[in-house]
């Protein structure tokens, strides 16, 4: 770890003209990683101004950027396990100050303390379903969204603080609550948006999971789009995908690229600066799950 005068030096150097000299400060202060961090915010709140506060400020966002990067590849690489964790890594993109223990903290209480005392080893596995939707929608008062064009309610911290679930967030929030009961599950991209297949001890479809529906459950005896269109003794041709968790989160990270392409927000800057930001879990994903995706 660097000594504190000797980063004191350095960023008394951030004003110097010569341009090899600010490289070899960057190149210096970049390569201690995030434990430098704190030692940049407070040299921030020291008064600094100008061009040198500039700088500093930029150290900062590149080691924020870095630390998560290097967290979510190795999450990619690691097949996606824990899914909580991506969708932290997701929201830390975008926010820098969100920590994974309070993440989790919140989901556990929010969430899963509500849950785990209702489930019985011996329940089907439609009933455990029902459990979970009655918590979220009626206990919690979770709200279902058709969609919106906000990007922060996708972000896992927002999301579990204000209750507020569009369709694709409340399948990824059936997935990391499925991973806690261990529960199989998995995405199946359908032409007309996705749904969850629960299958039985000997592998056969079971029933879907309707994330466009808060959650129904429909099986091929129930009258629905589902159903009718997608019986379950033909869903196999749809399942087929590598990784579609990650195909999903892939479809997730694009939305809220989406929402913020569409912002009416005037900062214009800061806008582009998010979705810049997140084109490298795009491209992260997009190779893992071996889909062609360009930059936004």
């Amino acid at each position: 770890m660097i000594a504190k005068n000797e980063l004191s030096a350095l960023i008394n150097l951030l004003d110097d003209p010569d341009p090899e000299v600010i490289k070899t400060v960057q190149e210096r202060v970049l390569a201690q990683g995030e434990d430098v961090l704190p030692a940049l915010q407070q040299a921030l709140l020291s008064g600094m101004e100008g061009v040198r506060k500039q700088r500093v400020q930029g150290f900062i966002e590149q080691v924020q950027q870095a630390t998560v990067q290097k967290e979510f590849t190795e999450w990619v690489a690691n097949n996606g396990k824990n899914m909580l964790r991506g969708m932290y890594c997701i929201a830390k993109f975008a926010c820098p100050e969100v920590r994974y223990d309070d993440v989790h903290t919140c989901f556990k209480t929010t969430v899963l303390d509500l849950i785990l005392p209702k489930i019985k080893e011996k329940q089907t596995l439609v009933k455990k379903i029902q459990i979970v939707n009655d918590v979220l929608f009626n206990q919690c008062k979770f709200v279902h969204l058709p969609y919106s064009n906000e990007a922060g309610k996708y972000y896992i911290h927002q999301l579990l603080k204000e209750k507020q679930l569009t369709p694709i967030s409340l399948i990824m929030l059936y997935l990391c609550i499925a991973e806690r009961l261990h529960i199989s599950m998995e995405v199946v991209f359908l032409p007309r948006g996705w749904a969850l297949l629960c299958r039985t001890d000997a592998g056969k479809p079971d029933f879907y999971i309707n994330p466009f529906l808060k959650g129904n459950i429909f099986g091929d005896s129930k009258n629905s789009y589902l159903a009718d269109n997608f019986p379950l003794n033909s869903i196999e041709e749809f399942t087929n995908m590598d990784y579609p968790d990650m195909a999903l989160l892939l479809t997730f990270v694009r939305t809220i690229q989406e929402c913020y392409n569409m912002s009416k927000d005037d900062k214009e800057t800061q806008k582009h600066y998010f979705i810049k930001t997140m084109n490298f879990p795009v491209q992260v994903l997009a190779e893992k799950v071996g889909m062609e995706m360009s930059p936004m």
